[in-house]
């Protein structure tokens, strides 16, 4: 009995470790992207010290009650920058704004832009993710 115990124990405590340790998935290859606009940012070169680097995005909102949340992802997948985008603000569907980086806690590489779009249509709120965008950061030559 003992010895079931502590097998059953291994296990759980096996599986439960594995479940922390995994990364969390991707979005799937099949994931359903809505043409509600698109955040892009140029390819940029990492500066010394903490920088401003630029974003862009352009909006096609399916209503008029809306919000928008721009995430910009470092090369190894973790979030680095984040803007919040509503429909109160002047001029909000289409702009550029700026994020801060400092190249001592970032790494060069392909980074990615992601968007997310949510709406009201009455009672009712909806959220759908845009295409994402990729940038290059490259270190100074």
């Amino acid at each position: 009995m003992a010895r079931r115990c502590a097998r059953l124990l291994v296990v759980v405590l096996l599986l439960g470790g594995l479940a922390v340790l995994s990364p969390t998935a991707p979005p799937a290859a099949g994931t359903d992207y809505k043409p509600y606009g698109r955040a892009m940012a140029p390819d940029q070169t990492l500066k010394r010290g903490c920088r401003n680097y630029k974003l862009s995005w352009t909006l096609k909102p399916p209503t008029d009650e809306w919000s928008a949340i721009i995430t910009v992802y470092t090369p190894r997948g973790r979030k680095a920058a984040g803007i919040l985008l509503d429909a109160n603000a002047p001029d909000p569907l289409r702009g550029s704004r700026w994020f801060k980086l400092c190249r001592a806690s970032v790494v060069p590489g392909r980074w990615k832009v992601g968007m997310l779009v949510i709406w009201n249509d009455g009672r009712d709120r909806y959220q759908a993710p845009v295409a994402p965008t990729y940038f290059r950061m490259r270190l100074p030559r």
